[in-house]
């Protein structure tokens, strides 16, 4: 298609491919040659239907880039080096329809291709007309600033299969609803988990260091009456023969009869410990040395 502009010797040629690439042209008379003045689109990514089912042209990006929409991931990546899914992208999660199903909100989105266009609904009934179909993939919804349509200024997109030629715009854009499936109970379990195995852990090592602080505590408790046993047996023993050789001496006997372990009495020490001298007057000590003497000069 081409025509001429009024004036002048010019001509503009209006060029547009099966591919979807248009260019509006103008003629050089000087070169004798064709010069672009626009060409659409600036980049591939933007060409209908680039980025596959279920896949979009992120126009936000410094150069466009082909992603797929929350919840699902490509099907195949031949062609990864452009960005471009030649398969499109498929759902994580395969999709179950009933009351587990919710809906997916993107923002400042070109809205796909092939929808089906309801008349005179509400958003709210817009959204239960999608969610009463299993069928239904998406919907959208806007406001025309017209009336023009049957007299219907608003208008309930549903979409029934798969989402072609989707965009993520800078701004101007519309809401975009995609069917997805709830938290699944595995997400859910999770997320439970997330929350209750730190508290539980944290719960399980308080009590393992008050565990050990009361054993610790019971412990002390029976050495503490081990050693009173003992000092009381001492006591109670004090002056009676142990083995019938050797005297039992308690240590507050050794204590008076080392003066409080003086270093006047020490003798030397030796891997155990010290050595002291002792004198104690005890009547029963002196029989029992006098007795050991006399075997000895015997």
């Amino acid at each position: 298609m081409s025509f001429g502009m009024t004036g002048g010797s010019s001509t503009i040629n209006f060029k547009m491919d099966c591919s979807g690439k248009r260019k509006i042209l103008v003629w050089n008379s000087s070169m004798l040659e064709w010069n672009a003045l626009q060409a659409e689109p600036g980049h591939e990514c933007n060409t209908y239907g680039y980025c596959g089912a279920f896949g979009f042209c992120d126009t936000t990006e410094p150069v466009p880039t082909c992603k797929c929409l929350d919840g699902f991931e490509p099907i195949s990546n031949e062609d990864g080096s452009s960005g471009r899914f030649p398969k499109g992208c498929r759902r994580k999660e395969k999709l179950r329809c009933g009351r587990e199903n919710s809906f997916l909100t993107l923002t400042a989105m070109k809205i796909p291709d092939k929808f089906v266009y309801v008349k005179n609904r509400s958003l709210e009934e817009c959204s239960a007309e999608c969610s009463s179909n299993c069928s239904c993939t998406a919907y959208a919804y806007a406001n025309m600033n017209t009336k023009a349509i049957n007299v219907d200024d608003t208008r309930c997109l549903i979409w029934m299969g798969d989402l072609i030629d989707t965009g993520k715009l800078i701004e101007q854009g519309e809401n975009l609803y995609i069917r997805v499936n709830s938290l699944s109970d595995k997400k859910r379990w999770g997320n439970i988990l997330k929350i209750t195995l730190p508290v539980v852990s944290s719960l399980l090592i308080l009590i393992c260091m008050w565990l050990v602080w009361i054993c610790n505590c019971q412990a002390k408790q029976r050495n503490k009456k081990i050693w009173k046993n003992m000092i009381s047996g001492a006591l109670s023993n004090s002056g009676e023969l142990a083995d019938g050789k050797f005297s039992f001496f308690s240590f507050r006997e050794i204590v008076l009869a080392t003066n409080n372990f003086s270093s006047s009495n020490m003798l030397g020490h030796g891997g155990f410990g010290n050595v002291y001298k002792g004198t104690l007057d005890r009547p029963q000590w002196r029989e029992q040395m006098k007795e050991q003497i006399h075997c000895l000069t015997l």
